[in-house]
């Protein structure tokens, strides 16, 4: 049965689980040579703060979300263990019907310990930028120039010195953390292909530090100090950017948002938000926010809800309710599937021919649900095979011997006849 949320758990919520401040760490200094790169000092807000990011950054619950002390508690247990925190271990059968194993680790950083909500958001801004150079140029950029001064503009903070060395830190922690996946990544070949799993085992790391740099500016004769950190972009992200293996956030709404568990959540309902109602595992969202710690069920309900309430407030949670299992999500409004309009494309240019031949697909085969399905067989296979393959299958349905869907009989004609003649659907 589903339950809703009682007015008494929202403001019992509101009191607990209150913020703990982002964790002060020690500061490192950097005295390295700069090359000049492409980006520029000077950074104005779009007035589209719709960017896009990563689905596989997104898809990663990399960063610790609980307090102080159980930060250092685990960061304890894993230096004693074997170095790695594991995130995801699960068992499941793949399409050809074989168990696979899918597993992501982390190693923290062993100068500057796990990785925080602040190092959530700046990995954020980082992205933000890498859009702004892909926008600009075309592709993403292999190497960054971040100008310390952009991150309050972009975060709506004040700019101040600790912002700064806090900036720094998080940069080294982002830098000295590695990511272990085994048939956890996807990747796409060109931005036209359909995402693939990386199979197998990959390390990768989210950035590389190069060079951290202050310089002295004159300006009608007032001394000015600008600071400026160089990072290298690993190649995954190049290909996931290049290739649009992205999804859309909001940079505004992102940073409107003011608790870590809260951003966290923005951010994986981002990719989710295809459809008006979703549902989530609560066990993954108690673990994701680190919230499993705490024994008491009904506690670990409101730290979940004090998440959920702020996305309510701002409009882009219209309701939300729970049940044994399952997290219950209503958005206030859907995006557009992308790789519906890509297929709107195709179908809009489609030849005539090819236009009859997927009304006949569609009408003869009684399937209008695989209406996507035939779009990309009309426009990638030939027509005289797919005629053939049609043909076959409305001769064996005539004859009485087909015992499954028309559909599934089409498609095991048309495999056959891409068999023979060395031809794949993308």
């Amino acid at each position: 049965m589903v339950l809703p949320v009682s007015t008494e758990d929202i403001i019992k919520s509101m009191a607990l689980f209150k913020n703990k401040e982002d964790l002060d760490l020690e500061e490192a200094s950097f005295n390295k040579s700069s090359d000049v790169i492409q980006s520029e000092e000077t950074f104005e807000v779009s007035k589209n703060t719709v960017i896009r990011v990563s689905i596989n950054t997104q898809r990663m619950p990399i960063f610790f979300l609980g307090s102080f002390e159980d930060k250092k508690e685990l960061e304890l247990r894993i230096k004693e263990g074997n170095g790695r925190w594991e995130l995801i271990n699960i068992e499941r059968k793949n399409k050809d019907e074989n168990i696979e194993i899918i597993k992501l680790e982390l190693a923290m950083s062993p100068s500057f310990g796990l990785l925080t909500g602040f190092d959530m958001d700046v990995l954020t801004v980082i992205e933000h930028k890498l859009h702004e150079c892909k926008n600009k140029n075309g592709q993403c950029p292999d190497r960054l120039r971040l100008w310390l001064s952009d991150f309050p503009k972009i975060m709506k903070g004040k700019k101040h010195g600790d912002l700064y060395k806090r900036i720094r830190e998080s940069v080294m922690r982002l830098s000295e953390t590695s990511i272990y996946s085994q048939c956890f990544l996807n990747t796409k070949n060109n931005k036209d292909s359909k995402k693939d799993k990386i199979k197998g085992n990959k390390t990768i790391k989210l950035l590389q530090h190069d060079t951290d740099i202050t310089t002295v500016s004159f300006k009608n004769k007032l001394e000015a100090m600008k600071s400026f950190i160089d990072i290298l972009i690993p190649e995954w992200l190049i290909n996931d950017i290049n290739n649009n293996y992205t999804t859309e956030l909001n940079i505004n709404t992102y940073f409107l948002i003011g608790s870590d568990r809260s951003r966290y959540l923005y951010r994986l309902l981002e990719l989710l938000r295809h459809k008006p109602t979703v549902r989530i595992f609560k066990e993954k969202i108690e673990k994701e926010m680190n919230l499993q710690n705490i024994k008491q069920t009904n506690l670990r309900k409101r730290g979940m809800v004090r998440a959920i309430l702020p996305l309510v407030e701002i409009g882009f949670i219209k309701n939300y309710r729970f049940d044994d299992d399952f997290l219950y999500i209503d958005f206030a409004n859907v995006k557009k599937n992308e790789d519906l309009k890509y297929l709107n494309q195709i179908e809009d240019n489609l030849t005539i021919e090819q236009k009859e031949l997927l009304n006949d697909l569609i009408v003869k085969l009684e399937d209008s649900k695989s209406r996507a399905w035939f779009i990309k067989i009309v426009s990638q296979v030939p027509i005289g095979y797919v005629r053939g393959a049609l043909a076959d299958t409305l001769d064996k349905a005539q004859n009485g011997t087909v015992h499954k869907t028309k559909g599934a009989i089409f498609t095991y004609y048309l495999n056959e006849s891409l068999e023979k003649n060395n031809l794949k659907i993308k």
